[in-house]
């Protein structure tokens, strides 16, 4: 019985992720990123930009996936606004400064640099890229119980600190944003009371 609510589970999360999409899609329609090229003239990163820009909408459509979300299961009710919470400081942190950040990506070689950086650092994500597996559904899982809101928080800051060793390389705008995402996860919530 149990397999067949984590299932069902499952199953209403598909539904939202294509809502979520939805709920997106006409703010990444091509009539608005040419606005966004239009109005950000010199910049090679157009979707990068087109997400700050659409910052306060795609946020929105985060905190009306997360309302649906937390009520699926006991353990999304209170992993789902810690999640939410995530993605929200993510992205504002990211936008700060009028997309500051972000625009790094417009020099093809920093692109290539905090690429091949993240990719050598993603195993130490190791299953917390799989949110849906650790923090929406319920299940017995012991491996699952052991992703608390501190072991993500944890997981997270240890995949930054690989990658501010592996940015060594990269120019001096990238290891500066990897420092400044760091340094917002430790004092920012959600993850600010587990350091």
């Amino acid at each position: 019985m149990q397999l067949k609510v984590y299932f069902e589970c499952r199953r209403k999360i598909r539904v939202q992720r294509d809502l979520f999409k939805d709920c997106n899609y006409n703010h990444f329609a091509a009539l608005e990123l040419n606005e966004t090229r239009r109005l950000y003239d010199n910049i090679k990163c157009v979707e990068c930009m087109h997400v700050c820009r659409k910052q306060d909408n795609i946020t929105e459509c985060i905190r009306e996936s997360a309302l649906a979300l937390q009520l699926l299961s006991n353990r999304s009710a209170h992993m789902v606004p810690f999640a939410e919470k995530l993605f929200e400081t993510a992205i504002s942190t990211i936008c700060d400064n009028d997309g500051k950040m972000i625009t790094v990506y417009d020099d093809e070689d920093n692109k290539n640099c905090i690429k091949k950086s993240w990719q050598e650092c993603k195993a130490r994500l190791e299953r917390v890229d799989d949110l849906e597996s650790v923090a929406f559904c319920d299940i017995e899982d012991e491996e699952i119980e052991h992703y608390t809101k501190d072991f993500i928080c944890q997981k997270i800051l240890d995949f930054l600190e690989c990658a501010e060793r592996g940015v060594k390389s990269c120019s001096t705008d990238v290891q500066n944003s990897v420092t400044i995402l760091m340094t917002k996860l430790r004092t920012m919530e959600p993850c600010s009371q587990y350091f």
